[in-house]
């Protein structure tokens, strides 16, 4: 899994130079930041779990 999978963005990916997505639509920035902010607890709790 990649961070725009895990952000929700894998549809916004541009491969070979062509757009395969809607460039008008817009991004629901909440949902990313929520999605962030879930990946980053997960992170520090590992973190925390592997030095103690």
């Amino acid at each position: 899994m990649d961070l725009f999978e895990t952000l929700g963005l894998s549809d916004r990916v541009v491969y070979d130079k062509e757009l395969t997505f809607d460039i008008d639509k817009g991004i629901n920035w909440a949902a990313v930041d929520e999605r962030l902010e879930q990946f980053r607890a997960c992170s520090l709790d590992y973190l925390k779990n592997a030095l103690q």
